[in-house]
């Protein structure tokens, strides 16, 4: 460990080896050029202004105490899938130990391919045990979706248009199930992590 932050080991169970490397940079960058230089609590999120010196520059992050729920105003978490220094420096200052939950992108995760390669082409392949049935589901329907659509590249523009017409008609169909969701709810539920408001 390049650090004594307990969120860094956290990060080196959690990641893949190359992950974990770029984020292990912005955990030590965290404790070495990060200090906060303001802060504001706006409806009950903390709004602290980090200065890094590095990049000679300071930076929003905001944080909400009850939900876990973090942004940085660099929106490095948003482009490469992990959380920056400016983030880790005020988590560790709030005594967080792990990366919450939402944070952690599933694809940069050690156990990430195994759950991906449960099927491909029909052709099943060794799953993670502890994937429930519905997760194991879900990765077939994408993969069944992903072969269905590369099918596509030599068809006609007639074929083309048919399959999304098939595909509209079915997402109709499952739109009573999300008549309670908001649009907001609908996104996360897309992306499968919450949307950080500014």
């Amino acid at each position: 460990m390049g650090t004594h932050l307990p969120i860094e080991e956290n990060a080196s169970d959690v990641y893949t080896r190359e992950v974990f490397k770029e984020f292990q940079l912005e955990v030590i960058c965290s404790t070495d050029t990060c200090k906060s230089v303001g802060y504001a609590e706006v409806d009950g999120v903390e709004v602290t202004v980090v200065k890094d010196s590095i990049r000679k520059k300071s930076f929003n992050v905001e944080y909400n105490p009850g939900t876990q729920a973090t942004q940085c105003s660099c929106m490095m978490f948003e482009r490469m899938g992990f959380l920056c220094r400016h983030i880790v420096w005020i988590l560790s200052a709030n005594g967080m130990k792990t990366i919450p939950v939402d944070y952690v992108s599933t694809r940069w995760k050690k156990d990430a391919l195994h759950f991906r390669l449960s099927e491909c082409d029909g052709v099943q392949m060794e799953t993670n045990s502890s994937a429930d049935a519905k997760e194991v589901a879900m990765v077939k329907l994408w993969s069944e979706v992903h072969s269905t659509i590369g099918l596509l590249r030599g068809a006609s523009e007639t074929e083309v248009v048919n399959l999304s017409s098939l595909i509209r008609e079915f997402k109709e169909k499952l739109l009573p199930y999300k008549k309670d969701l908001t649009k907001q709810q609908e996104f996360e539920q897309i992306l499968g992590c919450p949307l950080m408001t500014r």
